[in-house]
């Protein structure tokens, strides 16, 4: 059983070296949006500094920078500390019936 299972997400994943994407960095990027049909990109912040937008507008892609405020969850033990796989286990998985 997967992660995604556990969270009821039901989608194809697929790695990019399963693509073939042409080029570097935005380019290839974008060329694997190509590859999925995809035209919007949700990226975070910190990739501000390497991912050109003009490139993006460039390609009729809609490009999103969302930037996460992580959720203060009750914890087994302690104090809060953020964990993504804390979070599952303590909230999702807890709760899902097998």
């Amino acid at each position: 059983m997967q992660i995604s299972d556990l969270l009821g997400i039901h989608a194809e994943f697929v790695a990019s070296s399963e693509l073939n994407a042409l080029g570097t960095k935005t380019d290839r990027l974008i060329s694997v949006l190509d590859e999925l049909g995809a035209d919007e990109y949700i990226s975070g912040p910190a990739a501000q500094s390497y991912i050109e937008v003009e490139k993006f507008k460039e390609s009729g892609k809609t490009l999103y920078w969302y930037e996460f405020a992580h959720p203060v969850y009750p914890q087994l033990f302690g104090g809060f500390v953020p964990c993504y796989l804390q979070s599952i286990c303590c909230s999702t998985w807890a709760n899902h019936e097998t």
